[in-house]
């Protein structure tokens, strides 16, 4: 079951943002628990007992501002998804010290209801991408990843070896490349050849002269064909922008 926590000491506005989410999350079939707090005290006291997946905060609280709590979140390690609801536009900024996952603005142009299902909608994606990946290697046996530790996948023959952050040596499972492409579909993945898929955040550059990819940590160069090159250049840009 998710948990999530809305943190706001307007009573009014802490009741009206658990009703978005609960609507929303019913037409989603998501099963979901929403608890309210009036002041972030109690909210991380009942962090620390039962851990909550995401966290509406108001930023202007008088007890405990939002910042304190993400700063004591952070503090502590929590990778709970942390989003901003203000009227003040001009926090923005500040807010990014605490790596929210979102900022949404009471006082916007779009609709408060509007603002909350469409972040909320990228933070249940954000949630199903970060579940591990259970891989069979052929050698070590199975084994569980995080799909953004992935760097990229290499198709040789029969099999697909796994490239991942921090592994010396690639995780090797029976498979093809089109079984990857659907494996990995709607994720920030893109088939750059026949035989590789790479994932974007680990992209550093596009060498369009040469053909050829450049891969973080350690400068991994990968060639790009012809016929993957637009769809490479489509799904970078969009994952660019969706990083703004």
């Amino acid at each position: 079951m998710l948990r999530v926590a809305v943190c706001d000491n307007d009573n009014n506005i802490c009741f009206m943002i658990s009703e978005i989410l609960q609507n929303f999350f019913d037409r989603q079939s998501v099963e979901v628990s929403i608890s309210r707090h009036l002041n972030g005290i109690t909210l991380l006291n009942e962090h620390h007992t039962q851990k909550y997946d995401i966290m509406f905060l108001d930023i202007d609280m008088p007890e405990m501002s939002g910042f304190e709590i993400a700063s004591e979140l952070r503090n502590g390690k929590s990778d709970c998804l942390i989003i901003f609801i203000t009227s003040h536009s001009e926090l923005v900024y500040d807010s990014l010290d605490f790596q929210p996952f979102n900022f949404i603005r009471k006082n916007c142009s779009i609709s408060l209801e509007e603002g909350i299902e469409t972040v909320t909608e990228k933070a249940l994606k954000q949630i199903e991408y970060k579940k591990k990946l259970i891989l069979e290697d052929d050698i070590s046996g199975r084994c569980a990843v995080y799909p953004d530790e992935i760097i990229y996948i290499e198709g040789d023959r029969h099999y697909l070896k796994y490239h991942v952050l921090k592994k010396d040596i690639p995780i090797r499972v029976r498979g093809t490349m089109s079984e990857c492409e659907a494996l990995f579909e709607g994720r920030n993945f893109v088939k750059i050849h026949k035989s590789y898929m790479v994932n974007l955040g680990f992209l550093k550059r596009i060498d369009s002269q040469k053909s050829e990819v450049m891969l973080a940590p350690d400068n991994q160069k990968l060639p790009v064909s012809r016929s993957c090159r637009k769809a490479l250049d489509e799904k970078y840009t969009l994952y660019l922008r969706s990083k703004v």
